[in-house]
C-alpha cells in the first residue's frame, strides 16, 4: 500500500483519537484485571508461537476484541497441553479425536480442575470457530438467554475465563530451562 495522503492520515488519526477517548477507560479497567492473571517468573524462554499468543490473547481482551480472545486463548492452552504431553510423555495425542486435554488428563499431568476449565474453554471456542445448529448449548446466543444476558455480555465472560485459564495454564505448564 502506499502511504496515505496528508489529508486521509489526518482523518484516519482524528478517527482513532476518538476511539481511543470513547473506550479509554474500558481498556484501562480490563488492563487491570488481566494484570492480576497468573504471571510467569521473571525470564521465560520459549517458544515463539506460545509466548506471541500468550501476548496476544491478553492484548485481544484488553482492547475488547472477545472472540478473539477466546480463540487465541485457546491456541495458548492447546500448546502447553501439547508441549508438556510431549515432553513428558513423548506424544500430542494417540487416538483419532482425543483433545490435548484427554492426553493430559490419562497421563495424570495436570490438576483435574484446570483442565475442566481447559474443556470448558474449548467447547466455547469450538462454537464460535465452527458451524453449530442453533439449539447447540455452547452457543452463546443459548447460553446468554440461559443466563437472561446479551450475547456480547456472554462473549465478554467467555473471553475472561478463556484468558483466565489460558494463563493458568501456561503458567501451570512452565518448566526448568534444559540448556
Amino acid at each position: 500500500m502506499d502511504d496515505p495522503s496528508e489529508e486521509v492520515l489526518a482523518e484516519a488519526m482524528n478517527t482513532v483519537e476518538r476511539n481511543d477517548l470513547t473506550f479509554r477507560e474500558e481498556r484501562a479497567r480490563r488492563m487491570i484485571w488481566a494484570s492480576s492473571l497468573p504471571k510467569a517468573p521473571g525470564m521465560v524462554m520459549g517458544r515463539f508461537e506460545q509466548l506471541h499468543l500468550a501476548e496476544e490473547a491478553r492484548w485481544c481482551y484488553i482492547d475488547g476484541r472477545y472472540a478473539a480472545t477466546v480463540m487465541i486463548s485457546y491456541a495458548v492452552i492447546e500448546h502447553s497441553l501439547d508441549e508438556i504431553a510431549e515432553a513428558f510423555i513423548g506424544t500430542r495425542s494417540s487416538k483419532k479425536g482425543q483433545t490435548s486435554i484427554d492426553v493430559c488428563r490419562e497421563a495424570s499431568l495436570l490438576d483435574n480442575d484446570l483442565l475442566d476449565q481447559a474443556d470448558r474453554v474449548r467447547e466455547v471456542r469450538n462454537a464460535l470457530g465452527h458451524y453449530k445448529p442453533e439449539a447447540n448449548p455452547h452457543r452463546a446466543v443459548n447460553r446468554s438467554r440461559d443466563k437472561n444476558i446479551s450475547p456480547q455480555v456472554m462473549l465478554q465472560e467467555d473471553a475472561k475465563d478463556a484468558l483466565k485459564v489460558a494463563m493458568s495454564m501456561f503458567v501451570a505448564t512452565l518448566r526448568p530451562a534444559e540448556f
